[in-house]
């Protein structure tokens, strides 16, 4: 098996002299193969090895248990040994995955995360043969395109998951690192995602020639042992029950070499996806129009193309896992529909069109704008005190200052009132026309609105669709209030109701700082 491993390895040039390269290692035959197998190749390919273990948090003592093994395994051999434990169920409920998907996910964070610190050149997972064709089987199953089908390659240069899910909301990582050999543990951060150049690592398959009952004879061979996952032969799980079930009759009683002809389907799928998917990437860079994907662009590319845009923009929005066919083609079918269509998508995502663009966004985005006005509700209301100086609320700070309109020079009523139009976040206000307390807030049911100049009142909502505002982000604007009147919407303009003349002889200006700017000042 070592002659075998390290042909393929150099053929695929999947390490070379000086990398470093850190193996996933769950404890069972096929990593424990990798592991040992890598330990041997280090010395002739000259690389260094290390070993990383992720404890899914599901199979208690049972996954303890594989944990101290491969602790315990990497001691022997000298190898460093990383190593933490994660919530999978908890994650899979938090994001709305499958237990399957959420495992995969976070073991990936945790590796890629790993990787940068051990400032890896890659990261090696122990697939074989048989696992490549369980996937392409099961991405058929699932309904998927021809990406789908292309199987797995010896070697990823691009993250499995995207850059952004690596990493917590707080933007770092801890892991816990265990130096076999040294009895030591020691906490190692990352604290920037930039830092960390995860980008540059690849994944390769050192095993993905071999079938599992070789990686078997090795390890009896060598006199090691691994553990066994009891949960890997109860038919609960799809790929469980193709695994155990479907694949054996398969191979039975259809073809001994189906194992072969569907990855050999895989490798000429991957041939031709990897020409379209160069389209699809030109084709959704041209797309790209602040913050979103112009409809337009989209529609008018031709459906082979216009399908693989889609699932590269699912990508780039977090949707990875969990999306077939079904998802792509629903979002295809969104670009013919009017603005404020939507469509849930797996891993809490939503695309929607938003006048001439399509936006893909978390769907907890909306609930994370209206957070910063939740103080008791979602319409809770600020107070703001009739006073000079920079008052601060948790949706922005608004700095209040008193002038004189001897100061100001006036002209006609329209050129006066110009001039609040030309700083969209600043308010200039008719002191003597304000009756009330000013406070802040944002938008309720039924809200009306007077824009300055403007011959009439109207909606709220009809003043921000004229405006071409986001639907999801007008739960989120500011409303500056006095008494029951809106008298100015930060970014747009004042209300007419407040408005200055030739008659004003006090102003009050309103200059908004947004909630991110706020810490500047």
């Amino acid at each position: 098996m070592i002659e075998k491993a390290l042909k393929f390895i150099v053929q695929n040039s999947l390490i070379h002299k000086g990398d470093r390269v850190l193996a996933a290692f769950s404890g069972g035959a096929d990593s424990t193969a990798l592991v040992v197998m890598l330990n041997e190749l280090s010395r002739t390919l000259g690389f260094e090895l290390a070993a990383a273990h992720f404890n899914h948090g599901i199979r208690g003592e049972s996954a303890d248990g594989d944990q101290d093994f491969c602790r315990s395994l990497c001691e022997r051999l000298e190898i460093p040994f990383f190593t933490e434990k994660g919530d999978v169920p908890a994650f899979a409920k938090e994001r709305d995955l499958s237990i399957e998907t959420a495992a995969r996910l976070l073991r990936y964070r945790f590796l890629y995360k790993v990787c940068a610190e051990f400032k890896a050149d890659s990261i090696a997972t122990a697939h074989h043969s048989e696992d490549n064709a369980e996937s392409i089987l099961m991405h058929i199953l699932r309904g998927s395109g021809l990406a789908g089908i292309c199987g797995m390659k010896s070697r990823n240069e691009r993250p499995v998951i995207p850059i952004e899910m690596l990493f917590d909301e707080a933007g770092s990582y801890k892991a816990r690192t265990e130096k076999a050999g040294s009895g030591c543990e020691a906490l190692r951060s990352l604290k920037e995602k930039n830092e960390a150049k995860i980008a540059s690592a690849a994944v390769i398959r050192p095993l993905l020639g071999f079938k599992k009952a070789e990686l078997i004879a090795f390890l009896l061979d060598r006199g090691v042992p691994w553990q066994t996952d009891d949960t890997n032969f109860t038919g609960d799980t799809a790929r469980n029950l193709l695994r155990l079930n479907i694949m054996p009759r398969i191979v039975q009683g259809i073809n001994k070499n189906a194992v072969n002809n569907i990855i050999r389907l895989g490798e000429i799928a991957s041939e031709d996806e990897a020409y379209l998917d160069s389209l699809a990437r030109s084709a959704l860079d041209g797309a790209r129009a602040g913050g979103g994907y112009s409809v337009k662009a989209l529609y008018t590319l031709p459906p082979p193309i216009k399908k693989r845009a889609v699932r590269l923009a699912l990508f780039e929005n977090g949707v990875l896992v969990d999306a077939e066919q079904k998802h792509i083609e629903g979002i295809c079918a969104l670009l013919c529909k009017q603005s404020g269509a939507a469509l849930d998508l797996p891993s809490f995502v939503r695309a929607r069109i938003d006048f001439d663009k399509l936006v893909i966004e978390r769907r907890e985005n909306e609930r994370q704008m209206r957070e910063k006005a939740k103080n008791g509700g979602e319409t809770a209301v600020f107070s703001l005190k009739m006073e000079e100086g920079v008052q601060h609320t948790p949706l922005g700070g608004f700095k209040l200052s008193f002038i004189s309109a001897s100061s100001m020079e006036k002209a006609d009523d329209m050129m006066y009132n110009s001039r609040i139009k030309s700083g969209p976040g600043t308010a200039l206000m008719d002191l003597d026309r304000l009756r009330g307390e000013l406070c802040v807030r944002t938008r309720r049911e039924g809200d009306r609105f007077h824009p300055v100049n403007s011959e009439w009142r109207m909606k709220l909502k009809d003043f921000f669709i004229s405006r071409r505002v986001d639907k999801e982000k007008r739960n989120g604007i500011p409303l500056l209030i006095c008494g029951d009147e809106i008298v100015f919407i930060p970014g747009f303009v004042v209300s007419d109701e407040v408005k200055l003349t030739n008659a004003t002889k006090r102003i009050l200006r309103v200059d908004y700082i947004s909630a991110n700017d706020i810490n500047k000042i």
